[in-house]
């Protein structure tokens, strides 16, 4: 490890640190109730069985979870807390490499990885259940690998970003290939094989043919979510209630006969909280992927205002996201400082589509950035850069409205890297 990335090491383990002196704490309660995890007591005591009944989301985070439960029991929180935070180490010295790699001078290649280390987002997210700061662990050491040549690691790491988040379909890995070159052939398509094979699986035990049956209750959100309740009722049943509604509601309009398999068949978590992995969801989910088309045919504008908010989400700081207030208000200065004077949070007269201010830094310079990197582009490494952060930015805002924020969370150091490549030019 060269001396600028031990430092690099440091500073965000001091951040990470200073963040829990602060009062930033695992939040623990999300074990119990986050949507993405099954019941942590079948986690617990049943976790293979109930991995392969998984539909609702790539296994991935559900099986690091269900060890941690199982070999941690009462610690696990903290247990993921020191293993989220190894991933945001990670992180920055992976965007300090990229960086690097792509021929970023070496202070501004030290400045990207701090970038990461000390973002209030990065601070948060370690301490959040969810599996966004590995997944942007994961797809930034990928792009780094894959500049090195190392495209079996490149690609292995882009399946474990894939078994991580749903948004990171098989097709990406494919894609992926294209902007990689014929030499990653072999790699991407092992991996892509065993993505498919999940969604074969899903397909089995679901009648869904993806890593995810969410697909059509998240694109709901931005269509038949903004429909009058009239033209509602000329949809399916599935689409009556709001997205993402209790089992109860769902299971009164689309019946679903008992399996036998306690994930596919209980409304409920042993905490109370919903399980989004009733297999009714899977039953809705396809309902309302055919309802989400004839929406857009129905009121074209009002799906139009839903993409408008998706893509402002995805310009606005990563730690505005809700379930992460709670947190926030610990380090609530340093984030207002870093909103402000980093993102350049700027006011706006107006209301635009329901936000009262706009971030240049993110909605400018992100732009600006990936244009200036896509017409300069050379080599595989800049290329697949660029796919990801342009496959996040599309698929992301087209499907799903409300999580945008942390959408771009995942590609931002990818996004920072370029950043500092640039400067070679200045």
């Amino acid at each position: 490890m060269t001396r600028d990335a031990k430092l690099l090491a440091l500073l965000s383990l001091t951040a990470l640190c200073a963040a829990w002196l602060c009062g930033v704490r695992f939040a623990d309660q999300d074990l119990a109730t986050a949507w993405h995890l099954l019941d942590p007591q079948l986690l617990r005591a049943d976790l293979l069985r109930s991995l392969f009944y998984l539909h609702a989301q790539p296994p991935l985070l559900n099986l690091i979870v269900g060890v941690v439960l199982k070999v941690f029991g009462a610690h696990a929180p903290l247990a993921l807390t020191v293993l989220w935070a190894t991933c945001a180490i990670a992180t920055s010295l992976a965007t300090q490499g990229l960086a690097t790699e792509l021929g970023a001078p070496r202070w501004a290649a030290f400045a990207a990885g701090a970038f990461v280390a000390v973002a209030p987002a990065t601070l948060l997210y370690v301490h959040h259940v969810g599996p966004e700061i590995a997944t942007a662990a994961a797809l930034t050491g990928s792009a780094l690998f894959l500049a090195r040549g190392a495209r079996w690691k490149a690609f292995s790491l882009l399946g474990v970003a894939c078994g991580l988040r749903s948004l990171l379909a098989p097709p990406l890995v494919l894609v992926a290939l294209l902007a990689a070159g014929k030499r990653a052939r072999l790699p991407a398509l092992v991996v892509f094989a065993v993505l498919a094979l999940l969604a074969v699986k899903n397909g089995l035990v679901a009648g869904t043919f993806s890593t995810s049956s969410w697909l059509g209750m998240n694109f709901a959100r931005v269509t038949v979510a903004r429909l009058a309740p009239a033209q509602r009722a000329r949809l399916s049943p599935a689409a009556q209630p709001p997205p993402f509604g209790a089992v109860g509601e769902y299971a009164a309009l689309i019946p679903v006969a008992p399996t036998g398999v306690p994930v596919l068949d209980e409304p409920r978590k042993g905490s109370g909280a919903n399980n989004y992995n009733h297999l009714v969801y899977a039953r809705a989910g396809r309902m309302l992927l055919r309802d989400d088309l004839q929406a857009i045919a129905l009121a074209p504008t009002a799906v139009l205002s839903g993409w408008g908010v998706a893509w402002l989400q995805f310009f606005r700081p990563s730690d505005e996201w809700p379930f992460l207030a709670e947190n926030r208000q610990h380090i609530e200065r340093w984030a207002q400082l870093w909103d402000r004077a980093v993102d350049l949070e700027v006011p706006l007269p107006v209301l635009v589509l329901g936000q009262t201010e706009i971030y240049l830094t993110l909605l400018a310079g992100f732009t600006a950035i990936f244009t200036a990197a896509a017409l300069s582009a050379r080599g595989p490494a800049l290329w697949y850069s660029l796919l990801l952060i342009g496959w996040v930015a599309i698929v992301g805002n087209t499907f799903d409205v409300g999580e945008n924020y942390r959408f771009r969370f995942v590609v931002e150091p990818v996004w920072i890297a370029l950043a500092a490549s640039l400067a070679r030019r200045a």
